[in-house]
């Protein structure tokens, strides 16, 4: 390689490394934006008197969105199991 290759591949590894940083900071606030709405939506939820499904629904959605594709099908299947159960009779966890 000669030297004008190096220096064109520092350069587009330097543009390349700055809009990686943009987006990396642009994700960040992005999830900090979600953290703050999620805390204040659930300080919403504890203020009114709202069914306790409600909350129960919006922690499940909480948990969905945090856990990888295996623990989410583990969950549906905990969900089913606990569904045939309730049906047969046996008291469903709380």
């Amino acid at each position: 390689m000669n030297d004008n290759t190096i220096k064109d591949l520092e350069k587009r590894i330097s543009i390349l490394e700055t809009r990686l940083e943009f987006e990396s900071k642009k994700l960040s606030n992005a999830v900090t934006e979600i953290e703050a709405l999620t805390n204040l939506l659930l300080q919403i939820i504890d203020d009114q008197t709202i069914s306790p499904h409600l909350v129960h629904n919006f922690y499940y959605s909480i948990l969905k969105r945090n856990l990888g594709t295996e623990e989410r099908q583990e969950i549906g299947l905990l969900i089913t199991k606990i569904i045939g159960e309730y049906k047969e009779g046996i008291e469903p966890p709380s």
